[in-house]
């Protein structure tokens, strides 16, 4: 954790006293303190830190106000909000503090426990050595024009794992760029290239293309969930095109789903309302992710024809201790059970989380307590043609 620096803002001395005694105790050295909230802004904007752990409860400036102007003066670090109030306002402060774009937020209830702490080092110091290598990875235009032509992007494949039987009933495929010089080029580089470029829909077809060929080579024999844009569904022969390709390979198109985010379907144009529609009728499955950020939820899925909804994530996390999160995870449950759509929850990272959405009724399980994404050739372990 050497690597790490951070910042802790608290106005009780002996609060902020145990903190840095149990930050050093993981081996931090790059540590500052503050007791309140503006000589907290000052040392943000004199240091860099790549943590910064907030009390919310504080005199003149409370953590709820220092938040907005760490956002202000454009802190782009991780947050860790620490305090003994309530659990649904510190949610409140926590989508808060994620919409305004902090790299990440923690909820650390006091007294923190070790265990948090050490998964969140852990997690931060692997963001930091990603971010580096990263920084060290630039490409250009060009470089992406001849990915594709030269076939460096390739598809990985995270498990989807039924929650009763424990079995591999799908996979989600994942675009990576596996440059030959630079090596992996991960997703927040190259799809923003993408989008500017407008070259989305080449990456669905190529992703399309691998995941066809592995179906048909019998490499994968399970439903595969690959993402797309309202922008690709939009093209008046997108449905054609999917179901010629499946013809192609010889893949029945009820292998395929196309995983959409919530966002990406507030605007139901007739394009794509055909084209789902009659991909449905060929067995294609269609899954709305991010499910219960976007507005207009219901009326989505009452205008299309969905066969399978994903939680989002941030519902996922720290549920177990958040009465909040669970009450609209069962309400989805529900919701899901009596439309007869199958229900999956992202983001599953610890057993704990994994028991409680087996025992809220969630269908299956997307995350990295059950499988990382990894190449194809990484999957034979998983014997997924024997589930």
């Amino acid at each position: 954790m050497k690597e790490l620096s951070a910042l802790i803002v608290d106005d009780n001395p002996i609060q902020l006293s145990a903190m840095e005694r149990q930050l050093r105790k993981f081996g931090m050295t790059k540590l500052m303190t503050c007791n309140s909230g503006q000589e907290a802004l000052h040392a943000v904007s004199e240091h860099q830190f790549d943590i910064v752990f907030s009390d919310i409860m504080m005199p003149e400036m409370d953590g709820i106000t220092l938040i907005r102007n760490l956002d202000n003066i454009g802190y782009q670090g991780a947050l860790a909000i620490t305090s003994s109030i309530g659990s649904s306002i510190v949610s409140s402060l926590t989508y808060m503090s994620k919409k305004l774009g902090f790299s990440n937020v923690y909820e650390l209830n006091k007294p923190v426990a070790d265990i948090f702490l050490e998964e969140m080092f852990q997690k931060e110091a692997i963001i930091k050595k990603t971010a580096i290598k990263q920084k060290l990875k630039t490409v250009d235009m060009d470089e992406l024009a001849a990915a594709f032509y030269e076939g460096q992007f390739k598809n990985y494949y995270q498990p989807q794992l039924d929650y009763t039987t424990g079995k591999v009933v799908g996979l989600e495929a994942l675009a990576r760029w596996v440059h030959p010089t630079k090596g992996m080029i991960f997703p927040d580089i190259f799809i923003p290239m993408l989008h500017d470029g407008g070259l989305e829909y080449h990456l669905f077809k190529v992703v399309l293309d691998n995941v066809l060929e592995d179906i048909s080579e019998k490499r994968i024999q399970c439903r595969v969930s690959i993402n797309v844009t309202q922008q690709d569904l939009e093209i008046s022969s997108f449905a054609d095109y999917l179901l010629n390709k499946c013809k192609d390979y010889d893949v029945d198109p009820s292998y395929i789903t196309l995983e959409l985010t919530e966002q990406d379907i507030y605007k139901e144009s007739i394009e794509m309302i055909t084209n789902v529609t009659r991909m449905r009728l060929y067995g294609v499955g269609i899954s709305i992710d991010d499910f219960g950020t976007g507005s207009s939820s219901y009326l989505k899925l009452s205008h299309l024809p969905f066969t399978e909804i994903k939680i989002d994530k941030n519902f996922v996390f720290n549920c177990v201790g958040d009465e909040i999160k669970q009450s609209i995870i069962r309400s989805m449950c529900t919701l899901s059970k009596s439309m007869h759509i199958n229900l999956v929850s992202e983001g599953v990272e610890d057993d704990a989380t994994w028991k409680l959405m087996h025992h809220l009724g969630v269908d299956v399980c997307q995350g990295y307590f059950t499988g990382r994404p990894m190449p194809i050739e990484a999957l034979s372990f998983i014997d997924i043609a024997q589930q």
